[in-house]
């Protein structure tokens, strides 16, 4: 492409410093090996395609080629549009170079076919339950969603704090203002297409999910994530801004000069601000749900939010950043205070002591609210929880060797403080209206094997769960437990308490499934070349703001 438009081939971005023949040998040694694996896998697939190892791999084979086309067509659009703004910059602000077009234009036509081609194959491929579902999917349009949105909107801070500095009383030609916003502007509108095209489809992979809790977290993470960066950027813009007006209200520097700073502060403000503002507001509508008075699901939805991974690491995350960076400050401070008071006196002391002291204050803003917050999701939960442990009444029945009824009822009540707890010696039998009292039942190894006659014909008809725990030690014989071996009854009791603690609270205890090594290794190699796409991906945006 670059010999086409009269450019020396070393113009090229990829393969520039090779000869047309070495990229054409090149071509052929990477393109024979790939197509006999691709026909070795075609025959594999005959045998392979009810095997779930077998189509998680291709799926993400697939995804794989999405990624690559799709990135190298976002590049070749960045290209082209960067060319076109250059050419309407004009002189020596924003001369045109034609690689720029050659380049775009080469990678454009690679990957576009290849983003279409894999792109239709795993739209046609969302017949199956499966692959509507699979988290790779959500995965894949998180990343496009993301990347394309943070991009998008960094590109239109840029552009915004231009125009505020032409508002601010800036005098810029035409050709100094595209010459700014021409490589920001070049990056925001392919992103912002990829933004659109994608959430798109993400909206409609939530709403195809079956069950809600799925649906809820997938949305709690997407609006985490836009959270975040909206809340840093509103931050780190109010910092700007208020170490800007110290500076001009203590005459440091003159209107002129701070003019760009206060612009690109109230840039990120009102980039950040909304969008922190628009994705926190529906995050705490789910997790406080107007508390007592919300009806009975909303009010398990809001559980499920306060409980959930995602929103208490984005609190302990912005804690932790609180923290830090509050103490760096407040020492900072210390510092300058007590060099004053040792009778040194540097010429900045004014300026950096105000300046300290007002990023310490927004620390501080920012520790404390999102302290209250952590609290108040505490709090609300531990009402919700208890009351979940009182509606669970637990039976243990004691086969009256020992002490293990005893013990075990100790370890429940240390877990699970409002349970409600029977315990009940088996020789006494228990009354066939009571089966529906209790939610679980506890025993021995020894008694669920060997139950009485009265016990067994009670327990067939119990509906409730029920956990078993080892018993005394000469039960033990000839029993083999597999995974992990016998433990001793004081470990199994503790195990007891945390598994009717999780029964009560939520429904179920946590379990492990196998996955296999092989499909963690190529996710963690799928991920290392995602990692990858998306350095290219900010490499390119940091080229288009020079």
């Amino acid at each position: 492409m670059v010999t086409a438009f009269g450019l020396p081939a070393d113009a090229a971005l990829l393969g520039g410093d090779q000869t047309l023949s070495d990229n054409l040998i090149a071509m052929a040694m990477n393109g024979i090996p790939a197509g006999y694996f691709a026909l070795v896998l075609r025959d594999d697939r005959k045998y392979a395609d009810e095997v779930e190892t077998w189509q998680e791999v291709r799926r993400l084979y697939r995804y794989l080629w999405v990624i690559y086309g799709l990135g190298l067509g976002v590049f070749g659009i960045q290209r082209i549009l960067r060319y076109l703004f250059g050419n309407l910059a004009g002189g020596p602000v924003g001369l045109a170079d034609e690689s720029w077009l050659a380049n775009g234009l080469a990678l454009l036509l690679i990957g576009l076919p290849i983003w279409l081609l894999a792109w239709q194959t795993v739209q046609r491929s969302l017949e199956e339950a499966a692959e509507r579902e699979s988290r790779l999917r959500l995965a894949v349009l998180y990343l496009f969603v993301l990347l394309g949105a943070w991009a998008a909107l960094m590109a239109g801070g840029v552009v915004l704090a231009v125009l505020l500095r032409l508002a601010l009383g800036e005098r810029l030609s035409f050709g100094d203002i595209m010459g700014e916003i021409g490589g920001p502007l070049s990056m925001g509108i392919p992103m912002s297409i990829l933004w659109t095209y994608h959430a798109h489809h993400l909206k409609r992979t939530l709403a195809s999910l079956n069950e809600d809790a799925p649906r809820e977290g997938a949305r709690r993470l997407y609006r985490t994530l836009f959270s975040l960066p909206g809340l840093g950027a509103t931050f780190l813009g109010t910092a700007a801004l208020l170490t800007s007006l110290i500076d001009l209200a203590l005459n440091v520097t003159g209107w002129a000069a701070v003019r760009v700073d206060i612009a690109q502060a109230l840039a990120a403000i009102l980039i950040g601000l909304p969008l922190w503002l628009t994705s926190w507001k529906p995050l705490q509508a789910e997790a406080w749900p107007g508390e007592v008075r919300a009806p009975k699901e909303a009010q398990e939805r809001g559980e499920r939010a306060r409980r959930s991974i995602t929103r208490r690491g984005y609190l302990y995350l912005v804690l932790f950043v609180g923290v830090v960076g509050g103490m760096a400050t407040a020492t900072h401070v210390l510092f300058l205070l007590i060099q004053r008071a040792l009778g040194e006196k540097p010429p900045d002391f004014t300026q950096d002591t105000l300046n300290t002291l007002s990023l310490l204050v927004l620390f501080a803003v920012l520790l404390t609210y999102h302290l209250w917050v952590l609290r108040r999701d505490g709090q609300l939960s531990a009402r919700v929880l208890q009351a979940r442990q009182e509606r669970f009444p637990v039976l243990v029945i004691d086969p009256g060797e020992g002490t293990i009824g005893e013990q075990t009822a100790r370890e429940i009540k240390r877990q699970a403080p409002q349970v409600p707890l029977s315990v009940r010696p088996i020789k006494e039998g228990i009354a066939p209206e009571e089966r529906e009292m209790f939610k679980a039942v506890v025993l021995s190894e020894k008694t669920a094997v060997e139950p009485p006659e009265a016990l067994r014909l009670w327990l067939r008809e119990f509906e409730g769960f029920r956990l078993v725990v080892p018993g005394e030690a000469k039960e033990a014989e000839g029993w083999i437990w597999l995974r992990g071996g016998r433990p001793s009854f004081r470990r199994a009791a503790a195990r007891l308490g945390r598994a009717v603690r999780q029964l009560a609270e939520e429904g179920e205890t946590s379990g492990s499934g196998g996955t296999s090594p092989w499909l963690i290794v190529a996710y963690v190699l799928a991920a290392l070349f995602t990692l990858q796409i998306a350095l290219i991906v900010l490499g390119m945006f940091m080229e288009a703001l020079d």
